[in-house]
């Protein structure tokens, strides 16, 4: 089944410069998708058209087969809240610690204030030396300590898909074995995931799909060789 697909796209981001001429695009379990483009905007723009911060032209955004108005934010946040996006431009919500960022969506989805992070989220927490900062709000700690938390919260938060924008961005030359680790164990679950990265160990191991942009052209190649059994 196909979790998400943007069918008869069309995107035009004038401040960018960035067109998309119509295109079609689906993501199901166990896909795993790089994109290629000549100039970054355009990948961004496409990767953020995925998590519903960009409308199309025209075309529909579909969602678990329901197609969603992304103009409406209200009947559209059910979809918005399982597709992770990590990115250097995500932040956390500066008034509140990092733990409470990393437990904002249960403490609403649960109704309940009882709860603290689960093993899976204290694992991520120590292997991006969080475990120290976390009763710290955003603004006393580094722009990649931020960045780590953003990449935590997003994982712990049990998406249907995955989206990373130049993960080298912002995950420090001294953690990209264990980012890589993660990519692995999420894959092995069957995660979806879509990125955009300048990393060849990622782009050249784990896709089966890839996204090509040229000019105002999008393709997909469905056909890829995996180098990375899961």
């Amino acid at each position: 089944m196909e979790i998400l697909k943007l069918k008869n796209y069309e995107i035009e981001v004038p401040g960018m410069g960035v067109k998309l001429d119509r295109f079609n695009f689906a993501l199901s379990r166990g896909d795993i998708c790089s994109v290629s483009a000549d100039f970054p905007d355009a990948a961004m723009v496409f990767l953020k058209s995925i998590v519903t911060l960009i409308t199309p032209t025209s075309g529909a955004f579909m969602f678990n087969e329901k197609s969603y108005d992304l103009t409406n934010y209200k009947t559209l946040l059910p979809c918005k809240r399982q597709i992770g996006y990590i990115s250097s431009e995500t932040a956390l919500v500066s008034n509140r610690t990092i733990r409470e960022n990393l437990m904002l969506k249960r403490y609403y989805y649960e109704n309940r204030l009882d709860i603290d992070l689960n093993k899976w989220a204290l694992e991520l927490c120590e292997i991006f030396n969080m475990t120290d900062k976390l009763d710290i709000k955003p603004i006393y700690l580094s722009s990649m300590d931020n960045y780590f938390a953003v990449a935590i919260r997003e994982l712990v938060n049990s998406p249907k898909i995955l989206v990373l924008d130049r993960p080298e961005d912002f995950i420090a030359h001294t953690k990209f074995d264990s980012f890589i680790d993660i990519i692995k164990d999420v894959i092995q679950h069957g995660l979806p995931i879509v990125f955009y990265s300048n990393w060849e160990e990622i782009n050249d191991t784990f896709p089966n799909k890839r996204v090509s942009i040229k000019g105002s052209k999008l393709t997909l190649d469905n056909n890829l060789e995996k180098h990375y059994d899961v």
